[in-house]
């Protein structure tokens, strides 16, 4: 993408204003000076790029749109002439708004009455009737005529736009004509440039970026919805406004009557709501010298730029007015036919105009009698001017401004036909019309006819009140045949067109039920259970079957996985095709599954939808623990596992177990780990080896979650060493009473390794209470001790007192039980004593 840089000023004033605004401002602005930015980069314009949805920067530059207050009328007694405040007319259980809506914000010198007010009754008319206007207002009382809106302009390149429009799978009558006469127009609107200003919240709704807010002071711009940025700021006059334009403001949600010198405050709101979300017009000639409302383009000389509102400006039927240079002959007019007729319903004997008289005149609001109304009807004022647009069918009040902002690309629900398939032939001279519910609507009509777009010749039917479905007879069996739909909601009628071939009734069709598949969301890899479509053949001979291909943008998420269906299908006979949905990537995924065959319509689609969710992973780290030998029996040190959401959502864990042949051998001793754990988060498992047996032992630590791969394993390996075991022989040895002092023979104790590994002997040693009463007095252990091999020690006792004698003889070594230990006893007797 390309984002352009152009340094220009676009100011948009009201000459008759100038008189509120200080002198050297107003120089400022007329000359195209920036009073609150003096310093303005150098320009710098770089190539188009039809396919930007970029906004086109430039140093922020304010626009002022301004409405004045009629004229006092020469009879007192006469009312002024005022817009009129439109409200929803009925209400609505589910909004059909997608966003915020429109959310005014009230400078803290608004009532908070007034402020709800506007929320609920004024926000309500357009979130009744608009899907997609979205906008954030900021409201407050100020110094200007009777009321103004300011915001930055924007602008982006005409080409996507235009291209979106035309690219909606379901367009009202109104856009589609519309768009069918700008799309005759092969060249760039006003020349080469392919530039036009558009608003915030119809950029918004058409996916351009980079496109510019504005702050509650008016002094900077900022990023639109977040938080302290608005699409425009609306100013309405202060009590010193009021007192100096002889008059003031009445307010509906009060009650009493109007005074013929009072303006309605929820009017005038609405009214620069209007503008903020689109029904401005660039066309203004202040002088000969060409266009001085600031819709100039960035090009020295430009011939200026469009709104979306100024691509439906003609001149002639089928010429469309994409000039600038001022004429002193009225005659450029709104039209959405192509120039035909000025609104939808025919001429109604006056044009809704556009101001291009260079007579000094600007294009901003004069609630008064001319020039705005009165014999020309200003396509600005969408409103209409009040009591004297008489006879206009689209444009009197309330439905004008419906009808630009619609034509602007502001959506309102239509209901679309379903059966029979739009574009398809029909079978026979009837046919059951059924279109889709709207939310909201409260009723439905359709007309049907051969003439053209639109027509009712064959048949028209009165309201219908919430039927979603018409039988109509008398259709021709070839030829063209248009249908329109009619929806009411919030209070106004809209209309979708849709085309038919006329077919006998002997042609072959074929009806696919569902029409649509919706399948859960699912992880991205992962196969959901099959849905069925049943394909019938409705008519009365047999159709011949080529295939059932899965299409469209993300085919290769769409299976089919089984089909009944052969070559054949004899009338009224049905097969089934069985569709299975493996998302390939993470998000929202589309198909189609595509049945082509001899019948009317062919290929027949089925619309497949299914959500693909990023799979859950975890890892495990590390992915094996080896365990040193350990003796059976014996528990070595924890090793520790680490647990680690690798994915993008919450996991759900399960357990933590030890699993496998020698499950037995290890141990989980610790754990840091819940129930549940964060994308990028870990935990830790703790497991120790404690061998049950001897030998080569295996595990497996088993993590068992929602994560892809479940359960989650790491190999655990040890070997169980047998335990080393010594016997002593004797295991008491009990000496003859011996004299203090004397000596025994020595005893014999045989020390024999009774395992079937080697045992290292450390030591042999006389320990006890009367250890120095026993003697070790010769032994053939060495160091060691082989397997099943014996060695001897030898044990003496020397009483060294009277009287029982006890002690032990302590084998110290790396067996089981060391040290292992053998009693000794004995008694000690004093010795004789001898006198001479």
């Amino acid at each position: 993408m390309r984002i352009q840089n152009i340094a220009r000023v676009l100011v948009c004033l009201v000459v008759s204003m100038c008189g509120w605004i200080p002198a050297t401002a107003q120089q400022a602005l007329l000359s195209g000076e920036n009073v609150d930015d003096p310093a303005a980069p150098s320009r710098v314009l770089g190539p188009v790029d039809d396919q930007d949805h970029y906004a086109i920067s430039a140093r922020p530059v304010l626009r002022h749109h301004l409405m004045l207050p009629a004229s006092a009328p020469a009879d007192p007694s006469q009312q002024r002439s005022k817009p009129k405040l439109r409200a929803a007319t009925e209400a609505r259980a589910n909004a059909v708004k997608t966003g915020i809506g429109i959310v005014y914000t009230c400078d803290p010198s608004v009532p908070a009455s007034t402020c709800n007010y506007l929320n609920t009754t004024v926000a309500g008319y357009y979130n009744n009737i608009f899907t997609n206007a979205n906008a954030n207002i900021y409201i407050k009382f100020g110094t200007t005529g009777l009321g103004g809106s300011s915001g930055f302009i924007n602008l982006v390149h005409y080409t996507p736009y235009v291209t979106d429009l035309t690219n909606k799978a379901v367009k009202s009558s109104i856009q589609a004509s519309a768009l069918s006469a700008i799309n005759t127009y092969a060249t760039p609107a006003y020349g080469t440039q392919n530039i036009m200003g558009i608003s915030v919240a119809l950029g918004a709704a058409y996916g351009f970026t980079g496109l510019l807010g504005v702050n509650a002071a008016e002094t900077a711009s900022c990023t639109p919805y977040t938080s302290g940025c608005y699409n425009e700021v609306i100013t309405v006059a202060d009590a010193a406004s009021q007192a100096n334009g002889g008059f003031s403001f009445y307010y509906d949600d009060q009650g009493g009557t109007e005074a013929a010198n009072q303006y309605d405050f929820y009017a005038v709101v609405q009214h620069e709501t209007d503008e903020v979300l689109g029904t401005s017009s660039c066309i203004s000639t202040q002088n000969s010298s060409g266009l001085s409302d600031d819709c100039d383009g960035p090009d020295p000389g430009s011939k200026g730029i469009p709104s979306p509102v100024d691509l439906l400006r003609y001149s002639s039927p089928g010429k469309l007015a994409l000039d600038t240079t001022p004429s002193t002959t009225a005659g450029q007019y709104y039209s959405i036919d192509g120039g035909v007729h000025y609104g939808i319903g025919g001429d109604g004997g006056s044009p809704k105009v556009y101001n291009t008289l260079d007579n000094g005149d600007d294009f901003a609001d004069y609630i008064s009698s001319f020039p705005d109304c009165g014999t020309n009807q200003a396509v600005q004022d969408a409103e209409g001017c009040p009591g004297e647009d008489a006879g206009l069918t689209i444009v009197n009040d309330g439905q004008s401004e419906i009808t630009i902002l619609n034509t602007d690309g502001f959506d309102i629900p239509e209901a679309a036909i379903s059966s029979p398939k739009p574009g398809s032939t029909l079978s026979g001279s009837s046919a059951t019309f059924t279109w889709s519910a709207v939310s909201g609507a409260t009723d439905y009509a359709i007309t049907v006819g051969t003439t053209g777009v639109g027509s009712s010749n064959i048949y028209a039917s009165p309201s219908g009140g919430p039927a979603t479905s018409q039988a109509v007879t008398g259709l021709p069996t070839s030829g063209t045949i248009y249908a329109r739909v009619f929806s009411y909601v919030g209070g106004f009628w809209t209309s979708t067109d849709f085309t038919y071939t006329g077919g006998s009734s002997s042609s072959p069709t074929i009806s696919l039920s569902p029409t649509s598949l919706a399948f859960a969301s699912t992880t991205v890899g992962s196969t959901t259970a099959a849905q069925v479509v049943t394909v019938k053949n409705t008519g009365t001979a047999t159709v011949t079957l080529s295939s059932e291909t899965i299409a469209g943008t993300n085919a290769t998420s769409f299976l089919k996985s089984a089909t009944t269906c052969g070559t054949t299908l004899a009338a009224a006979a049905s097969c089934t095709v069985s569709v299975e949905f493996k998302p390939t990537a993470a998000g929202a995924l589309t198909g189609s599954l595509s049945v082509v065959d001899s019948a009317t319509g062919s290929p027949q689609t089925v619309a497949l939808t299914g959500t693909g969710v990023a799979p859950l992973t975890v890892s495990l780290s590390p992915t094996s623990l080896a365990f040193a030998s350990t003796t059976v029996g014996s528990t070595t040190a924890a090793q520790v596992v680490t647990v680690k959401n690798t994915g993008t959502g919450t996991v759900t864990l399960t357990s933590e177990t030890i699993t496998g042949t020698n499950a037995t051998s290890f141990l989980k001793s610790a754990t840091t780990c819940g129930t549940t754990l964060a994308a990028g988060a870990s935990c830790t498992v703790s497991v120790e080896f404690k061998p049950a047996a001897a030998g080569a032992l295996t595990g497996s630590l088993s993590v068992a979650d929602n994560a892809t791969g479940s359960p989650q394993a790491v190999a655990l390996t040890g070997t169980g060493v047998a335990p080393l075991t010594v016997s002593l022989s004797p295991t008491s040895l009990a000496f003859a009473s011996t004299t203090v002092g004397s000596t025994t023979a020595a005893q014999v104790v045989t020390v024999k390794n009774t395992g079937t590994a080697v045992v290292t002997l450390t030591s042999e040693t006389i320990t006890g209470t009367n250890a120095t009463s026993f003697l070790k007095s010769a032994t053939t252990c060495g160091t060691t001790l082989a397997a099943g091999a014996s060695c001897t020690v030898s044990v003496e006792f020397k009483p060294a007192a009277a009287g029982a004698l006890t002690a032990s003889l302590s084998i110290a070594d790396n067996a089981t039980g060391s040290p292992q230990t053998v009693a000794l006893s004995g008694t000690g007797t004093a010795p004789l004593a001898v006198s001479l």
